[in-house]
């Protein structure tokens, strides 16, 4: 299993069954630049080149993969996390004060630090791709995916 970040809009929206893929702009590993290969399919393929030498990219995820979501959260107690997707008008100090917890928690936390335990969406890749912004113009992985139960992800 991956961890992938996810906004709260992005998550209101696999919640609601609107979202099924996410696009990650590409960045070159090695400072070096993007280079754009076609197949007989017409598929894009890039690689990036840097001085004489020429890296294939890798994708960031591969169908197949499972995925877990890191959002925005915090956390009531030892075993109990409070998602910020959920409803973002929610008064957090009144949950709080509510549940007893300590002002050692009193603000939400960036999704980077979210534990695996905590996640609570879980997805599966359908299919990865290479496209190119057309407002930006920059290179993008499209990850496709599908929802699946928490306890099917193995």
């Amino acid at each position: 299993m991956k961890p992938i970040i996810m906004s709260t809009e992005d998550v209101r929206g696999i919640l609601d069954g609107r979202k099924t893929m996410k696009r990650v702009v590409i960045k070159p590993r090695y400072g070096g630049n993007l280079e754009v290969h076609g197949d007989i399919t017409g598929t894009p393929r890039l690689s990036e080149r840097c001085g004489d030498r020429c890296r294939g990219l890798v994708p960031p995820y591969e169908v197949g993969d499972v995925l877990w979501v890191r959002e925005t959260w915090a956390r009531l107690s030892e075993k109990e996390y409070l998602d910020q997707a959920d409803d973002t008008d929610v008064n957090v100090w009144k949950i709080w004060r509510n549940k007893g917890v300590g002002a050692a928690y009193d603000r939400w936390m960036s999704p980077v630090t979210m534990p695996r335990e905590a996640s609570r969406l879980f997805l599966r890749v359908k299919d990865v791709r290479v496209e190119k912004n057309e407002d930006s113009g920059q290179w993008v992985w499209v990850i496709e995916f599908e929802r699946i139960e928490k306890g099917a992800e193995s």
